[in-house]
């Protein structure tokens, strides 16, 4: 995912107007659906109250309801406009730059702690940065975390609407395919070279014997 443009900015704040789904859209998932969460849960019960309830405190129930429907509408449309104005986008696109290039120098190094560190503060500001998902892939690949690396490749296969990184992924997919075939070829192996209970215990039976 490239940096964000006005454009993107534009359509943000625009789809704000449904609670949450601008924050969807800006790569905040998880904050957008609890968003959308609260809202919805704050509409159901406006409307229990003005068109359904019937009993005490139906006026206090609607009333509370719509004004915290209300708030929620306002803070997070506030909140998003704040979140994406050029200055804080254009001050996170700067501290991604150092981020990335300092995870890169640490897996270069062999660092690979430092590498996945790194990458990883580049999802704070930007939950779907392409670039940073698909390092973070490799990096868990390269240190033995299988499950982690597919899990991030998983992600940046989602996220790269471009396929920029299509053939990179395809191939670390093959190579932990193959890894994970070799180890579990190694462990059949080890598994096969170990004597059987019964084995060991006929072993054990005969010493006596023997002696």
């Amino acid at each position: 995912m490239s940096s964000p443009s006005p454009r993107q900015r534009a359509v943000a704040l625009l789809l704000s107007v449904v609670p949450g789904w601008g924050h969807v859209y800006w790569g905040r998932e998880l904050l957008g659906m609890g968003i959308f969460t609260v809202a919805a849960l704050c509409a159901f019960a406006w409307f229990n109250g003005v068109f359904v309830y019937r009993g005490a405190g139906r006026g206090a129930l609607a009333v509370s309801a719509g004004v915290l429907l209300a708030i929620v509408v306002v803070v997070q449309c506030v909140e998003l406009a704040w979140r994406t104005r050029p200055q804080r986008v254009a001050a996170e696109e700067k501290e991604r730059e150092r981020w990335m290039r300092d995870g890169t120098a640490a897996y270069l190094r062999g660092n690979l702690d430092a590498a996945l560190e790194c990458f990883r503060h580049c999802l704070r500001t930007r939950p779907q940065d392409v670039d940073a998902l698909f390092r973070l892939g490799v990096v868990a690949a390269r240190a033995g975390d299988t499950r982690a690396a597919t899990r991030w490749l998983r992600r940046t296969t989602r996220y790269d609407l471009d396929d920029r990184w299509h053939w990179e992924i395809e191939r670390e997919f093959a190579k932990l395919r193959r890894d994970r075939g070799s180890e579990e070829r190694e462990s059949s192996v080890d598994r096969s070279a170990q004597p059987s209970v019964r084995e060991t215990r006929e072993e054990e039976e005969a010493e006596p014997a023997s002696a």
